[in-house]
């Protein structure tokens, strides 16, 4: 569809939306999503190129683009050798609706050293993403350590035995840090002939709720607690959950419940 037509619908049903009348100079809010398939990358002096690359620049619904675009990978890939199907986007809402049915998103590097460095002074920042890139992390703890030294004096420096760089916590870890403290949780319940099955839907939950980019995983007791231990409370006073019976944990409309397990 040409763009000149999309902009016309736009605007009549903006119109129409706000009871005005048509007008083609109403200001309204559009924008031209670009799409990239490639099969691979392959090293070219100095820069990589990417491999039977192909391109769509539309103004579509992230569903709309998704589907054009598997229509394009059928006609122009070979799809029985496809093994993976990877969506690399900047992290924005739209571009996350594009993941390929099967396939997996995830945040391009570009974007991921943006967000790494954003809180690095200025004239520290392409050092530290020179050496990230070059995973020389003994070489980061060295420059954060001789920024600390300039920020804070050698007496109070002396005083600390040992200062450690941590790395920023991995999906992966996140959740082996709840599967530790859920089983925690259902060892003490257990004591009390209480059983409780946890729904993965609650784990996302937790990891999405309880983590802070500040404080890192230190919220997570906390959620736990009032997100699903609480709830635990409620439901053995409400005779929801009692001893001997096995209950589930779930999510429903963003919210963790506790029901009988019938299974």
């Amino acid at each position: 569809m040409e763009y000149g037509l999309i902009c016309k619908e736009k605007i009549e049903k903006k119109a129409e939306k706000e009871n005005k009348e048509f007008n083609p100079k109403m200001k309204i809010k559009t924008e031209l999503k670009l799409h990239v398939m490639y099969e691979g990358w392959k090293k070219e002096d100095p820069r990589h190129s990417l491999v039977n690359k192909q391109y769509i620049a539309e103004i579509m619904k992230p569903k709309e683009i998704a589907k054009l675009r598997d229509v394009r990978v059928f006609r122009q890939y070979d799809v029985s050798k496809i093994k993976i199907r990877v969506t690399n986007g900047d992290g924005a809402k739209w571009t996350k609706g594009t993941t390929a049915k099967g396939g997996f998103y995830q945040k391009d590097e570009f974007h991921i050293m943006q967000e790494i460095t954003r809180d690095v002074p200025e004239k520290y920042r392409n050092l530290v993403t020179e050496l990230i890139n070059k995973k020389e992390y003994e070489n980061v703890k060295k420059e954060v350590l001789s920024e600390l030294k300039r920020e804070f004096k050698p007496e109070f420096i002396n005083r600390i035995d040992e200062i450690i760089v941590f790395h920023k916590l991995e999906n992966n870890e996140i959740k082996q840090i709840i599967d530790i403290m859920l089983e925690q949780v259902k060892k003490r319940l257990e004591e009390q002939n209480i059983k409780i099955e946890i729904d993965d839907s609650v784990k996302e939950l937790i990891a999405k709720k309880g983590i802070d980019s500040n404080y890192g995983a230190r919220p997570l007791k906390r959620a736990i607690q009032s997100m699903l231990e609480d709830k635990i409370a409620e439901s053995i006073l409400d005779g929801i959950v009692k001893p001997g019976k096995v209950s589930k944990a779930i999510v429903i409309d963003d919210d963790v419940k506790i029901i009988e397990n019938k299974n």
